[in-house]
């Protein structure tokens, strides 16, 4: 049986029984920090930045580009909305990200592939050659268009496989002109192949012609994309956490996979983020748009009497 990770219903169940107060304990279901008629918002898991989320449907659907088009209009709201929120939090450049529809094999799926826009802030050292240095990195090391690779007499197809002797040689110092493969190693001249507007009608596009897509739109065009090939799982987290390091080379990679949410959830920095945006939070609700698409804060700050020393307590999931 298929689980739908991001259920609405769970992340409204916590934030009624925390009455959209700051909580005290952050737990997996407890991160929502908005939503509106048809979309909600969370922190998201492994920010090893400041002020990551995720804008997610309430109504499992599997892509943006999906969305029927009375909701596109809430949609963009509410994702510039958030989008803006960051940015004055923080006074940081942004990224905003999507893998439209699955990158798991329907054979490999253990959860519905439920849509979700991750929005990353940028550190003020990450510069636009820098943030296309680590595109191309991260496409070489990950060698999503790679079909086959021989390494020390075996042979790998599958793509798990591929990407993990990817690793093996950059833990290793082996450079990729060096390994015997067949496909190519993609660049970012390769994967930008759309027009990057509007990431749910832009999205529209690439679906139809390949039933799925990965859209990265920076604050800077030159390195922007989107591509109807399969950049696999979690792809746009390890570009951001490689611009982020200075990550350019297979020397200075080393195979690290500090990137996946799954082993660093970096909690305290989650509860961090939900308590730095909550006083911009509060400004929105008041808005006429806010009204009209039933905008909800749910990160209220608690008053000073119910405040411990400033600091929120935090456990696993």
């Amino acid at each position: 049986m298929l689980i739908d990770t991001f259920s609405w219903e769970p992340y409204e169940q916590a934030l009624l029984e925390r009455k959209r107060v700051l909580p005290e304990v952050m737990t997996k279901r407890n991160k929502a920090v908005a939503d509106t008629k048809n979309f909600y918002a969370v922190i998201g898991s492994g920010a090893f930045i400041p002020g990551h989320l995720l804008v997610i449907p309430k109504k499992l659907i599997f892509a943006f580009a999906s969305l029927p088009d009375d909701q596109v209009e809430e949609a963009d709201w509410f994702l510039n909305k958030m989008e803006r929120i960051v940015q004055k939090t923080y006074g940081l450049k942004t990224i905003i990200a999507e893998h439209g529809m699955c990158h798991t094999p329907p054979s490999e799926r253990k959860h519905y592939d439920h849509a979700h826009v991750h929005l990353f802030t940028l550190s003020p050292h990450v510069t636009e050659q820098g943030l296309t240095k680590a595109i191309d990195f991260t496409l070489a090391r990950r060698a999503p268009a790679v079909t086959e690779i021989c390494l020390e007499g075996k042979t790998y197809t599958k793509a798990d496989e591929i990407s993990e002797q990817f690793r093996r040689a950059a833990m290793e110092g082996v450079a990729p002109n060096t390994l015997s493969f067949k496909g190519k190693l993609l660049t970012l001249t390769d994967v930008q192949q759309y027009a990057m507007d509007d990431l749910v009608l832009s999205g529209r596009t690439p679906m139809s012609h390949a039933g799925m897509y990965t859209y990265f739109k920076t604050p800077w065009a030159s390195n922007s994309f989107m591509t109807h090939y399969d950049l696999q799982s979690q792809i746009t987290r390890h570009i951001v956490f490689n611009a982020e390091r200075g990550i350019d080379t297979w020397e200075k990679d080393g195979g690290t996979m500090e990137w996946r949410w799954q082993e660093n959830p970096f909690w305290e920095r989650m509860v961090q983020t939900m308590r730095d945006i909550a006083p911009a939070m509060q400004e929105i609700e008041s808005e006429p748009e806010a009204r009209r698409f039933a905008f909800r804060n749910g990160v209220i700050l608690p008053p000073n009497k119910h405040k411990t020393n400033g600091v929120v307590r935090q456990a696993h999931p």
